[in-house]
């Protein structure tokens, strides 16, 4: 009964309820084009970071990133980007870069280690030559520094030598790409692929280490074969690390053609390799793995490497916006006169970079030639040469020309303190062979000198001769010399030929064949070591009676001893000591003295620059060497 009362007053209340609420209006709602009329909070969207990148055209695409594989400019630039040095050249010095110094005597990283050789084993002469001790050889007793205290080898017992010790010390903190440490032995396992790669004709770095080793994680000693002194700088001596983690089950041949080494090698540099789009680009990101992280570098996210075919396609990418640096492209410096209108317009910054190929006008000194006439025997002749050849308006007519050359080394380096040497000077020339004997029989200048008295030269002989250039056809600025030479009385002929053909090894080849009057062509500068060339040692011709056979470098066939002396200690001994360096000059002033080639010039490299574009500058190699400190001004 309670239930039944209970539950008719629950249905009343909520009958009641029901009652008291009022109808409600109909929401009408707006068409839908004025629904944004609508006031209601927009979400914040998510946006992406802006693209923090930059753009290299490079002239040529290389055919391998492997550091043994392809060694071509562009190869070597894109690895700056990959592995940052390990040293970097910077105006002719070398500056470690993941080293914690340059080794030297003076802080102890390089020594002298006297050591016992026996007989029959590995020795490095007194010339500098890899040989076995045997009886008759000439030898640099411990202590030895000067040509002076030279022994030779009697044929008994054993030789005590100076061994060159060098210890390299990394820094701290480097790791590779992938994050995992790299040590020393990293630097030992390049060595060992290096030494794999190369079987047959090894460079110096290789044909004269005895030994190299990781003393810990960060510290490698290289060891030189007894005797040896002959190093450019001890830098040379560092191998270069590859990643042993990742690499060293793989052969040779897989590390040649391997994707994983030849397309995407670890590196511990500023950025690593995303893609590589064949016959198109190469990118690469920011490695966060990066030793220099910590100084915010590099300030790119994203660089890529274009390749392009030529100047016109460059300059055509760069003025499209598709390109923010250009570098290693050939023919670039044949548009100078488009580039310096450009930058006066602010639309670029032109940066010059005196390169290693160094041009010069060698003289038929002893040439085999028989129809040769031997003018050249006379120093003083050859400085009369010198002085009648306007080399200024050679520089200025060849676009890829640097600075008048005064030696076989550039004038920015160190050991350089020459200054100009023989200006042109037509008059004073042409009293200088007047002294000679090259008389102007005449006062004709339509007609050449006649020898009177040249040692070497009948009398009557007219001062005329065939000058070789490279090339299908005579290039314009071999015409200058021509008509400078002109002014002093000197009839030249000029006869291009092939690259191939003039070059070509002896007996065959009109330079190193030594078929030539007088002949231009260029040399790569390979360092202070460039005297070696010019040695008697270097002359080519049938061996045994040139010691170098037909693959001697000193074309002209020049032959002085005291040069010889001069070059051969200062190529052997040393490079930190006084000596050697006065070794140096000592040679560079007999060159200059003697003349054996008439230094042109260096050729010049050229990078186009963007003007916002900070950090790229001249005067270091490789090309990009700072690539990490690249960036823009708001950046």
């Amino acid at each position: 009964m309670v239930l039944k009362r209970t539950l008719s007053l629950f249905i009343l209340v909520l009958t009641l309820s029901s009652c008291a609420v009022e109808p409600q209006p109909q929401l009408t709602l707006p068409p839908l084009e004025e629904k944004t009329q609508i006031s209601t909070p927009a979400p914040t969207p998510t946006l992406e970071p802006p693209v923090n990148m930059l753009s290299i055209c490079v002239g040529a695409e290389p055919s391998s990133l492997f550091l043994y594989g392809d060694i071509s400019p562009s190869a070597r630039a894109i690895r700056q980007a990959i592995y940052d040095g390990p040293v970097d050249d910077l105006n002719y010095t070398a500056t470690p870069v993941i080293l914690t110094q340059t080794p030297s005597q003076a802080n102890g990283a390089v020594i002298l280690l006297p050591v016992e050789v026996q007989p029959g084993t590995e020795i490095v002469d007194h010339s500098g030559n890899l040989t076995y001790l045997t009886p008759g050889t000439e030898y640099r007793p411990a202590g030895c520094f000067s040509a002076e205290c030279v022994q030779t080898y009697p044929g008994d017992g054993p030789v005590t030598v100076d061994q060159v010790v060098v210890r390299f010390e990394l820094v701290e903190n480097l790791r590779w790409s992938d994050g995992i440490p790299l040590t020393a032995a990293d630097s030992v396992y390049s060595y060992q692929v290096a030494n794999s790669t190369f079987t047959q004709f090894l460079p110096d770095k290789l044909r004269f280490t005895q030994a190299y080793w990781a003393l810990d994680e960060r510290q490698i000693e290289w060891r030189g074969i007894p005797g040896y002194q002959g190093i450019s700088a001890y830098t040379d001596y560092l191998f270069t690390p590859l990643p042993q983690h990742a690499w060293e089950q793989l052969t040779l041949q897989e590390l040649l053609t391997t994707a994983t080494s030849t397309q995407k090698p670890l590196g511990w540099g500023p950025y690593v390799l995303d893609e590589w789009a064949a016959g198109d680009h190469i990118s690469l990101r920011a490695n966060p793995h990066y030793f220099k992280a910590t100084n915010d570098y590099p300030y790119f996210d994203h660089i890529s490497f274009r390749f392009v075919d030529g100047a016109e396609e460059a300059l055509a990418a760069f003025l499209g916006g598709e390109c923010d640096v250009v570098g290693n492209v050939d023919g670039l410096l044949s548009e100078l006169d488009t580039l310096q209108g450009l930058e006066a317009a602010g639309e670029l910054r032109v940066i010059f970079q005196e390169g290693r190929a160094w041009e010069q006008a060698a003289f038929g000194i002893s040439s085999l030639d028989p129809q040769a006439g031997n003018f050249f025997q006379e120093q003083k002749t050859r400085q009369a040469i010198a002085k009648c050849v306007d080399r200024e308006a050679l520089v200025a007519a060849v676009d890829g020309a640097g600075r008048v050359a005064n030696s076989y080394l550039p004038q920015t380096h160190p050991l350089n303190d020459l200054g100009e040497v023989y200006a042109f000077a037509p008059q004073e020339a042409g009293d200088m062979l007047e002294e000679v004997g090259w008389v102007d029989h005449d006062q004709n200048p339509e007609t050449p000198r006649q020898a009177a008295g040249v040692p070497g030269v009948g009398d009557g002989t007219p001062l005329a001769f065939t000058y070789h250039v490279a090339g299908s056809e005579v290039p314009a600025p071999a015409a200058i010399i021509r008509d400078s030479l002109a002014q002093c009385g000197v009839s030249v002929t000029l006869a291009s030929q092939s690259a191939e053909e003039l070059l070509a090894p002896g007996p065959g080849g009109s330079v190193f064949g030594r078929q030539f009057e007088m002949a231009q062509f260029a040399w790569s500068f390979s360092g202070e070591s460039l005297c070696r060339l010019f040695m008697s040692s270097e002359i080519p011709g049938l061996y045994p009676d040139y010691p170098k056979g037909w693959g001697g470098g000193n074309a002209p066939g020049y032959s002085n001893p005291d040069f010889d002396a001069a070059c051969n200690f200062a190529t052997t001994s040393l490079p930190d000591a006084e000596a050697t360096i006065q070794a140096h000059q000592a040679a560079l002033e007999i060159f200059v003295e003697d003349l054996p080639v008439l230094p042109l010039y260096f050729r010049r490299d050229v990078m186009l620059v963007r003007p916002e574009v900070i950090g790229p500058e001249t005067g270091a190699f490789p090309l990009f060497w700072n690539l990490e400190e690249y960036r823009r001004p708001s950046e």
